[in-house]
């Protein structure tokens, strides 16, 4: 059930294969079922839906950091999917130093943008 349908086209495995069912693992830890049936009919549906946003509408918004991964992990394009280097770099896996560095380095970028506008006036 885990399996990317990639590998059921017999289709090269490739490591996004991989990612596309760590995203359909981490689907099911952020959107419980309370049966195998519903589980099943529901990863079925988001296998087969072609929106950039499968999983908006099964898990709460209050999971925004999670649903951008996951939407990322099960994206249709092998391509499109981040690598381990990638989801390990989301916010979500960040301890809280790694976090506030984060956002330093990115005010320290937005003060650069804002400083090379100024400068060029």
């Amino acid at each position: 059930m885990h399996n990317s349908f990639m590998i059921f086209r017999i289709i090269l495995y490739y490591t996004c294969a991989d990612m596309y069912s760590i995203g359909i693992i981490f689907f099911e830890l952020y959107c419980p079922f309370s049966t195998q049936s519903e589980r099943f009919t529901v990863i079925k549906n988001m296998k087969e839906s072609k929106s950039r946003n499968k999983v908006d509408s099964y898990i709460g918004a209050v999971w925004n950091q999670q649903i951008d991964l996951i939407n990322s992990l099960l994206s249709d394009d092998p391509n499109d999917r981040p690598n381990c280097q990638k989801v390990l770099s989301y916010p979500l896996f960040l301890s809280k130093e790694q976090k506030r560095i984060k956002e330093l380095e990115e005010k320290v970028q937005e003060l650069e943008r804002k400083l090379e506008k100024f400068n060029k006036k």
